[in-house]
């Protein structure tokens, strides 16, 4: 019974710190943040109490870098992300509005999708990394969904929501 509460605990902790590393994420894709003590300003903001040294971490594993703005200022940037903004939010709507249901059999799901959208789904979710989530495999209009060991379902389909926003209002 103690090592299901340390479990319990471990799950907590990696849960917050995948919350965390996608508040992160989006603060950097949004805001010129020039300094650690501007994020983690911005992190209490959203309710995360982070000391420099987990910040200075966080970034290293998330592997942000800084780098020169248009006007000079060095801001961080996250690996990949000119990639990502010129595949723009637009993809991301798209890929959404070909998404048609979220099933779930017991510690597996399937995200079904209109045919020949299922790679480009898969390949999001496992770019976005949710710790909820340990991995999928795409066939041309169904994705299997692996959730980590002790995840519930309801984590795992909030962390779907997340990626894809737009399921939410549509998919039950």
């Amino acid at each position: 019974m103690y090592n299901f509460a340390i479990k319990l605990d471990n799950y907590t902790f990696m849960k917050r710190r995948s919350l965390r590393h996608n508040a992160i994420r989006e603060i950097i894709t949004n805001l010129a943040i020039s300094s650690q003590d501007q994020l983690i300003h911005k992190l209490k903001e959203k309710g995360f109490d982070c000391t420099q040294a987990t910040i200075s971490r966080d970034l290293k594993f998330l592997r942000v870098y800084r780098v020169a703005d248009e006007f000079g200022n060095y801001v961080y940037r996250l690996t990949g992300e000119v990639k990502k903004r010129r595949q723009g939010r637009l993809d991301i709507r798209h890929l959404t509005d070909n998404i048609k249901a979220l099933e779930f059999s017991d510690k597996l799901a399937l995200l079904k999708t209109n045919p020949g959208y299922a790679n480009s789904v898969a390949i999001i979710i496992d770019q976005v990394e949710p710790f909820e989530i340990l991995g999928t495999v795409a066939g041309d209009d169904t994705i299997l969904i692996v959730a980590r060991e002790g995840v519930p379902r309801s984590d795992v389909r909030e962390s779907v929501f997340r990626i894809f926003p737009g399921m939410k209002n549509r998919i039950r």
